[in-house]
């Protein structure tokens, strides 16, 4: 006999011609190995694989065939590795294919199977739109006289695949009373290869009553007969675990009247299935319900929790069970302890045998070496979806292997695709992830690999915001790409990126620690725009606080000063004006102490806007005016921009028309310049609101109407708000009361969704007098009341004018002149210590009808003069109240005098 090509003395099964010689060579094979029968038992067990003693000992001393599964356990107990199985099993092959029929004649066979489906489990739960759908299937199939109809089950592990199909089988098993049978294909089977299909047609036909004699020696003449057989028969196949639809095809009957069940890991994307079942996990309700029928016992309110634990995954929603039932004194939480403090949590829990590891393992362990590899390293992955460029970045592979590799992962059910190309783990499923890079991959190469991940995003998001932003002048990391970025040719293409990736951006900066601050600096400086102008001030208050207390550990002040300003931002958008003008204090005083200019410029510019906040007008126009001359000092267009829409607002707060619309127009001609759209967006709104106060309410239309498509072409939410609060008061100013409320409606629904408090008391303002104007009284007070609350909680001087400006002309259109004089009187002493000339002269409007009503015309008539003398002082007949005008101020006088 002759050994194997290796000359490592071992017996080469290729050189056997017959079955004894191959015999024998399994013989040579036991004793080169050195391995005792009893040994062989126990080094077997130990892999997971079926070897007893007196099994071998009989093939061994038999001059036939032993069965594949045999040979393979074999060979690997005596230390074969793939290659070499590979080789024995190959050779067993073609000797099986040679031998003569056997001269004497064979012991009787067992007689024809007529059902070998296993037991269906007594509790199923869910999955009616799987049934219905391979019911109705069949039975569409049945009218028609179709061929056969198959019905391929797909899904992760322990989803619950060969449960369905055992559980619609014996549903269906009535309409097909000729065989109803179950045949594994071992794909997935611990110690096994998947069967060869020309083994498992020997099995099925055997299982037809079919004499081993006569089976032909060839798959395809095995397939024909296994056809002709079921010609004219009614037979319902589950062909559980499939590796391939090359192992599936061959078993298929080909004629009408047959049900075939398949179930995979894998999606069998080749299988003549008409409609394949992509599995998925239970509902929560349907987690619920089984864990509470399998347990068997009350499992209260906190079942929830505990199946939300399991990821709603049949498999571990069994073992979970299981251990409740067997632990009857164990409580909910109890168990959930137990998970908690089990080695590998709740993938290593055994209720008796099974654990989810194991099942995850089986797919894990089918993998090629390489996607193992990508598989660990997904587990390092701090996000929750992904795509093919940070998986590249990650494993350190080129971006179409990596995509290959993502594509398999899916195909193989390890991974989901919710989404074109991009993709997520279960939960489970990254435990496993988790688990085995912790146990296979050196702590250098974890950290190697979180490191690409984490500079990739860094890199991408840079890219990103320079496409959205690129007029954008604060600091960002410059450092080229170690891997490819995805292609962002336009500010489109930037945004969905920046908005698919946003959460993945957000945790990578939350992972990021005193030893590894950077990410958390980088993303704080680059998302900070972006955070905004969509509103998301949660996630940006997060960001920038995790920034910042990474850089004053580390001693930072550069980035320190970043974040302070960021943080300013967030804080004064959300109403919390004190905690704001702290922030950019402390920014300030850093700045000026490091000689940063930049950081003094957005401290200046924040505080600037906070001081407007709290009605302090003058103080606000001072800080905006020291930014300016920052911005032009240091060159920073985009700075002087803002620093301009600034001293816009204040100018158009204390009636400095004139000067206001020249600083929106200069900077409008900047934000032209530079493609801010953004600061664009700003200088329309704020132009609107003059001719808004000038009564050109054409023109107002057409600056808020423009800004209102930039910002919902560019997704600037908070634009949006402001824009629309602006269109809906106009067209109050015009009479147009139901579009009105229809704008500050939507104004309001944003505000309040992106938490823009100040945008919250605008549209409640603007909501109020629509309603009012369509004598709604109590909407109308309702609105008002919220908006002088919080107005107050606020401390906003402006807005506790507004509403009670508001709530005034309420109580007089009520026929309430008396209660209507108090709130006047209260607005007319914010609108004066705001130094606010507009609001003054709408304030003693109010006032003069008030005691107009009440009958004192002399008080009255002193009310309009003064309203009318702000209103010639600000060179206007106008304001942004319908009823606060010249003439009508005017006709007021004028029917007083010719009355006495």
């Amino acid at each position: 006999m002759a050994v194997s090509p290796g000359g490592d003395g071992r017996p080469d099964p290729a050189a056997a011609s017959t079955a004894a010689e191959f015999v024998e060579a399994l013989r040579r094979l036991k004793s080169w190995s050195g391995v005792g029968f009893r040994r062989l038992e126990s080094r077997a067990a130990a892999a997971g694989r079926m070897l007893p003693r007196s099994t071998v000992t009989a093939a061994l001393a038999r001059d036939t065939l032993p069965r594949e599964d045999l040979v393979i356990a074999l060979v690997r107990t005596c230390g074969g590795d793939d290659e070499e199985v590979h080789r024995w099993v190959t050779a067993r092959r073609r000797l099986a294919a040679l031998r003569p029929a056997p001269v004497a004649e064979p012991a009787p066979g067992p007689a024809p199977a007529r059902c070998t489906l296993p037991a269906d489990q007594a509790v199923f739960v869910g999955r009616d739109k799987e049934i219905e759908q391979i019911v109705s299937t069949v039975a569409d199939a049945a009218r028609a006289g179709e061929v056969v109809s198959i019905h391929a089950i797909d899904g992760m592990a322990g989803v619950g695949k060969t449960t369905l199909a055992v559980h619609v089988a014996h549903r269906l098993k009535d309409r097909f009373g000729d065989r109803q049978l179950f045949l594994s294909l071992h794909a997935y089977t611990s110690g096994r290869h998947p069967a060869d299909p020309a083994d498992l047609l020997a099995d099925l036909l055997a299982a037809d009553g079919v004499d081993a004699r006569f089976l032909p020696p060839t798959l395809d003449g095995r397939a024909a007969l296994w056809r002709d057989r079921m010609n004219g028969r009614r037979l319902l196949l589950v062909l559980d675990d499939a590796a391939s639809t090359n192992q599936v095809l061959p078993l298929l009957p080909g004629t009408p009247g047959c049900l075939v069940l398949v179930t995979s890991r894998r999606i069998l994307a080749d299988l003549p299935a008409p409609v394949p079942i992509g599995l998925d996990v239970l509902s929560p309700d349907e987690a619920a319900t089984m864990f509470a029928r399998l347990a068997a016992r009350d499992a209260g309110r906190e079942v929830a929790e505990l199946v939300h634990a399991c990821g709603h995954l049949p498999l571990a929603i069994s073992i979970m069970a299981s251990l409740y039932r067997r632990h009857r004194s164990w409580t909910i939480a109890e168990l959930r302890r137990e998970m908690r403090q089990a080695a590998g949590g709740l993938l290593t829990l055994t209720a008796e045998h099974r654990t989810v590891a194991a099942v995850f393992d089986l797919s894990y362990q089918h993998l090629p070496a390489g996607r193992q590899r990508l598989f660990r390293l997904l587990g390092l992955h701090p996000g929750v979806e992904f795509d093919g460029y940070a998986v590249a970045a990650l494993a350190g592979l080129p971006v179409p292997e990596a995509g290959l590799h993502l594509d398999e992962l899916q195909r193989d059910h390890l991974l989901e695709e919710p989404a074109y190309r991009r993709y997520r783990m279960h939960d489970l499923v990254r435990s496993h992830a988790v688990h085995l890079t912790t146990a296979a991959d050196p702590p250098e190469t974890r950290a190697a690999a979180t490191g690409r991940l984490l500079a990739y995003y860094r890199d991408a998001a840079a890219l990103a915001v320079s496409v959205t932003d690129p007029h954008e002048r604060r600091r960002r990391k410059t450092t080229p790409a170690d891997s490819p970025l995805p292609d962002l040719p336009d500010a489109g293409h930037a945004g969905r990126w920046l908005k698919n990736e946003l959460a993945n951006l957000l945790t990578a900066a939350a992972h990021s620690g005193p030893d590894r601050p950077e990410p958390a600096w980088e993303m704080s400086v680059l998302l900070h725009r972006h955070l905004r102008t969509h509103g998301q001030y949660q996630e940006a208050e997060s960001l920038h606080q995790h920034s910042l207390d990474l850089a004053r550990l580390a001693g930072n002040q550069e980035a320190e000063t970043d974040a302070l300003i960021d943080l300013g931002y967030v804080h004064r958008a959300q109403g919390r004006h004190e905690l704001a003008e702290e922030h950019y204090g402390l920014a300030l005083r850093i700045a000026r102490r490091r000689g940063d200019r930049s950081g003094e410029l957005y401290a200046q510019h924040g505080l600037g806007h906070v001081n407007w906040m709290r009605g302090n007008n003058e103080r606000s126009a001072t800080h905006y005016g020291r930014s300016l001359a920052v911005a032009a000092e240091i060159g920073d267009r985009g700075g002087e921009l803002a620093a301009l829409n600034g001293l816009g607002h204040v100018g158009m707060l204390l009636g400095q028309y004139e000067q206001a619309e020249n600083h929106y127009r200069r900077a409008l001609r900047i934000a032209g310049d530079l493609g801010d759209r953004s600061g664009e967006l700003q200088a329309l709104t704020g132009l609107g609101v003059i001719r808004l106060k000038l009564g050109e309410l054409e023109q107002a239309l057409r600056h808020y109407g423009e800004a209102l498509r930039i910002a919902q072409d560019s997704g600037n939410r908070a634009g949006e708000l402001y824009a629309l609060h602006g269109l809906g008061h106009v067209r109050w100013l015009l009479g147009q009361h139901e579009p009105a409320a229809g704008h500050q409606t939507r104004a309001l629904r944003i505000a309040q969704d992106i938490g823009d408090r100040t945008g919250e008391l605008q549209a409640l303002v603007g909501l109020g007098h629509a309603h009012l104007a369509q004598h709604r009284f109590a909407p109308a007070d309702e609105c008002y009341e919220q908006a002088l609350r919080k107005g107050r909680e606020l401390g906003s001087a402006n807005w506790q004018f507004e509403a009670l400006q508001g709530l005034g002309r309420l109580r007089q259109a009520m026929g309430q002149p008396a209660v209507a004089l108090v709130q006047h009187r209260q607005a007319l002493r914010h609108a004066t210590g705001l130094g606010q000339l507009p609001d003054q002269a709408r304030a003693h409007d109010g006032l003069a009808h008030a005691y107009l009503a009440i009958g004192d015309r002399e008080l009255a008539g002193k009310h309009w003069q003064v309203a009318l003398d702000l209103l010639a002082k600000l060179g206007t007949d106008h304001t942004d109240d319908a009823q606060t005008t010249g003439p009508r101020i005017r006709a007021q006088l004028g029917e007083l005098r010719g009355g006495r």
